[in-house]
């Protein structure tokens, strides 16, 4: 397959330039996924339309064959990537918008049609104005299918009907679930750091109130998977966990997500707070070790400290909120080598994004060396960070 590109220079605005970035960045290599949400966000495009971009995205994966998109870092623009910015600055009053614009994505059959009209909203309200531009039939300078991105496979779908099996008091504040049922037959968990979304009760009513967790481990011979949740004064699945019972239903979907280093990789920053231990506790098992670990968890008291997997190369310190220095604090003092290093954090939102900027701003890292998520956020139930996967 030979693409068409031209510079991207000379095609795109800079705000074109970030937004093509970002929907590249969906469907890169190594860590390029994780920072797509922020890149949106650089531009000011909230998180409703991030999602909206998101599904888009993954809508022509699925259904536009041949659809070239470049690395996030190209210097040239494919004539699919400035057809799609042709489709989503269509005018959004215009007549068969729909049919416009999957004509111009080039598959008039294109079930995303109307999700390009969100986009296009959710660009028009971050105020990020595309260049009026009709589509390309055909172009330019070749360019080989080295260039030209992988993209990853479809997340898993499926909703599995479980019970739980026991719970357990991990610390004051910390519960684990163990789940098992009869619908895990091809479950599989191919990386540390995988979660799922956990669904309260068994039926229809309760779909809407899904949570994603971390796997904790997973028995395939039982068909059983385990899950560390963490207690909230009043949230609905920490009360929900508080009254459960063996017995009673959920609904598990996945997994998805993960994290895998390449195995050259001499050094890692692992950096969360609470809702992140089962996380790096699973990175932490799956760490050759000869590769030099620095771990910084933060946690509300000395009491929520747990166990972490032994590693020869590993240096620890546990974080005090309130007591000890912030996350942020620690992570700045890091002597990182960032030319031959890999940071992984998880943490709340606002501090996941403060993080990111110091890592990349500050300490030099390159997106391709730092994986940031926001697990959850201050005041949102049903926060969901496009990093996690």
């Amino acid at each position: 397959m030979i693409s068409n590109v031209l510079p991207i220079t000379r095609q795109c605005s800079s705000k074109e330039q970030k937004l093509l970035r970002a929907l590249r960045a969906m469907n890169g290599r190594n860590a390029w996924p994780t920072h797509a949400g922020y890149l949106l966000a650089d531009i000011g495009v909230d998180s409703s339309g991030i999602y909206s971009l998101a599904r888009l995205m993954q809508a022509i994966e699925k259904d536009v064959e041949d659809f070239e998109l470049l690395g996030p870092r190209s210097q040239f623009v494919s004539r699919d990537e400035l057809n799609l910015l042709a489709a989503l600055g269509q005018p959004l009053e215009v007549e068969e918008a729909a049919r416009t614009r999957a004509r111009i994505i080039g598959n008039e059959q294109f079930g995303g049609a109307e999700l390009i009209r969100a986009c296009a909203e959710a660009l028009e309200r971050a105020q990020v104005t595309l260049r009026p531009r009709a589509a390309l039939k055909s172009a330019f300078n070749p360019l080989s299918t080295d260039s030209v991105l992988t993209v990853h496979p479809v997340a898993e779908r499926r909703l599995r009907k479980a019970h739980i099996v026991s719970i357990e008091e991990i610390t004051p504040r910390v519960r684990r679930l163990t789940l098992g049922g009869d619908e895990f037959d091809g479950f599989s968990v191919t990386a540390p750091a995988q979660w799922v979304l956990l669904f309260l009760g068994g039926d229809k009513e309760h779909r809407n109130r899904g949570r994603i967790y971390t796997l904790r481990t997973f028995d395939p011979a039982l068909g059983q998977l385990t899950l560390d949740i963490t207690l909230n004064d009043d949230g609905e699945t920490s009360n929900w966990v508080r009254h459960a019972s063996p017995g009673d239903e959920a609904i598990v979907a996945g997994p998805r997500g993960g994290f895998v280093l390449h195995e050259d990789e001499p050094w890692l920053l692992l950096a969360g707070d609470e809702s992140a231990l089962a996380a790096m506790s699973d990175i932490i098992s799956a760490q050759p070790a000869q590769r030099r670990l620095t771990v910084f968890i933060e946690v509300s008291a000395k009491e929520e400290m747990q166990p972490l997997p032994e590693h020869s190369n590993m240096n620890v310190e546990w974080l005090i909120r309130g007591q000890s220095r912030s996350l942020m604090a620690a992570i700045q003092a890091c002597a990182t080598d960032h030319q031959h290093g890999y940071a992984w954090v998880a943490a709340e939102a606002a501090t996941a994004s403060d993080i990111r900027q110091t890592l990349t701003r500050m300490r030099g890292f390159g997106f391709e060396r730092t994986h940031v998520t926001g697990y959850w956020k201050q005041g949102e139930t049903r926060f969901k960070d496009i990093a996690a996967g």
